[in-house]
């Protein structure tokens, strides 16, 4: 009887927790819009919202509102936490939190309210606005975790929420789809000329190249060539020193030798291409290189880095890099 107890006790404590679960299946419809680049489609909330050109997303002027779409290479329970901890947010509230089995997968459902301090733009950073922000980390396999975000002002609620909450719902995943992930990004390179493997797309507005195409690489050669959008522009009297930091400390090191700094203009974007390196006494340890490109509303940036073959890679990286193009 002493053994039974237990047992039932673990037992009852899972069978509540899958009922705790809501179970939803969707299917996909003709009103579905499919990500360009993905494996997934989502109902857009209204008629105001479109494909964004300058992340994988859903965007309305309308409405000041937007969906954001991220691949993280990491299972649900490593995500869920890294958001966790931040709740409730400050001076906000939590208002949705739901475990879901969306498809057969886990999946986890946020609504919370929240000052915007400028980060996600939906706000002013000197008087920030009370926004309201959804968030959704659907399980796409083990060790792959989708996340859905999206917010708009609070003042809009009324009219956005419930269509907001179909939208996450309707999250569709055909792991089966065959995509060229390229086909999402706002750029063009030729990544032929680069003697490195495709290992990610990076947060869904970049791409990440290494030797082994795995991501995190599992080589102990940690050569990789990076290229991401930033959302932000830099204004013009800035970009030099912005270009120049991305070299001279990087992972916020500040033991790097930059050799070069020139002013470029790839792909119809001007910028500034940095070559530095880490110095023991005379000897190169590790080669950095970075391209900063800027825009009226977007900075791209393209970094490099190796600790072998630095004349060699160094050609290759400004190689490709000078053949970088938006769409």
């Amino acid at each position: 009887m002493n053994k039974i107890l237990p047992t039932l006790v673990v037992f009852l404590m899972v069978s509540l927790s899958l009922i705790a679960q809501d179970k939803i299946t969707t299917s996909l419809t003709e009103n579905h819009l499919e990500l360009p680049g993905t494996k997934f489609a989502v109902i857009p909330p209204g008629k105001s919202f479109s494909t964004s050109d300058q992340f994988t997303g859903l965007i309305s002027e309308e409405y000041k509102a937007m969906i954001n779409f991220t691949e993280m290479p990491m299972s649900l329970e490593m995500v869920i936490p890294m958001f966790a901890k931040d709740l409730p947010p400050e001076d906000g509230k939590v208002l949705i939190d739901r475990d879901l089995i969306l498809n057969g997968q886990p999946a986890k459902l946020y609504k919370v309210t929240m000052p915007d301090k400028g980060m996600g733009g939906l706000g002013n950073s000197d008087k920030p606005t009370m926004v309201t922000q959804w968030l959704m980390l659907y399980s796409a396999s083990k060790d792959e975790c989708i996340v859905i975000s999206g917010g708009y002002e609070l003042a809009q609620d009324e009219k956005l929420s419930n269509d907001f909450e179909k939208t996450f719902l309707s999250f569709y995943y055909d792991e089966d789809k065959e995509v060229n992930p390229m086909d999402g990004l706002t750029f063009t390179l030729d990544d032929s000329k680069l003697n490195l493997k495709f290992a990610s797309l990076f947060m869904q507005t970049g791409v990440f190249y290494n030797v082994d195409g795995m991501y995190p690489t599992a080589s102990d050669d940690k050569t990789n060539f990076v290229v991401m959008m930033m959302p932000y522009p830099v204004p013009e009297d800035e970009q030099k020193e912005e270009a120049i930091q991305k070299v001279k400390k990087p992972f916020g090191k500040d033991n790097i030798q930059v050799t070069s700094t020139e002013a470029v203009e790839i792909g119809g974007l001007s910028g500034y291409e940095v070559v530095g390196y880490k110095m023991d006494g005379k000897k190169k340890e590790v080669l950095y290189y970075s391209v900063s490109l800027f825009s009226k509303k977007v900075t791209y940036i393209m970094n490099g880095f190796t600790k072998r073959d630095m004349d060699k890679l160094l050609k290759e990286f400004k190689e490709v890099a000078h053949t970088f193009e938006v769409k």
